[in-house]
């Protein structure tokens, strides 16, 4: 289990972090506090935006969009408590794996009602957006296999490494 998750966003002028019960967001620059919540310590993934606007972080049965500069929030909900998520480096599209029931679930944080799901996804997925963000790859783990899948044509296919 991580204790601590970060990822760079933008030019690197913020960054999130996961640490035991909080999530952070810092300045890169000034190492100010920008943003602190408490949250589930339970294996809460936590994703930035690319421009360090959004925090995003998954519950049980929820993902929760929060505007960091206003604290506005609001929630997407999901069947189970998300293992992974990965924002589109546009920041429309959500990537969330869902260990118990093998799904992953690719969500417009716009409009959650568009949505796709992806069944028989290995239990723990590595999620990878293109730079460009019109493919993400499903990574395997211990596998020699991924999936890939393009928000412009709504569908995923399953590629096997050469031999």
């Amino acid at each position: 289990e991580r204790k601590g998750q970060q990822q760079a966003s933008g030019a690197g002028a913020r960054f999130a972090l996961r640490t035991g019960g909080e999530a952070l967001v810092v300045d890169a620059s000034t190492h100010a506090i920008l943003f602190r919540r408490r949250i589930d310590s339970e294996a809460t993934p936590i994703e930035i935006s690319a421009d360090g606007a959004r925090l995003l972080f998954g519950e049980e049965r929820v993902i929760r969009v929060i505007e960091i500069d206003s604290g506005a929030e609001r929630t997407l909900a999901v069947r189970e408590r998300p293992r992974e998520l990965a924002l589109q480096p546009g920041g429309r599209w959500l990537a969330a794996s869902l260990p118990t029931s093998w799904q992953l679930e690719v969500i417009d944080i716009e409009d959650p009602s568009e949505r796709q799901r992806i069944d028989e996804v290995h239990v723990d997925p590595a999620l990878v957006w293109s730079w460009s963000g019109d493919r993400l790859a499903l990574l395997e783990r211990n596998q020699v296999a991924w999936q890939v899948w393009s928000p412009t044509e709504r569908r995923s296919e399953r590629v096997e490494a050469p031999d």
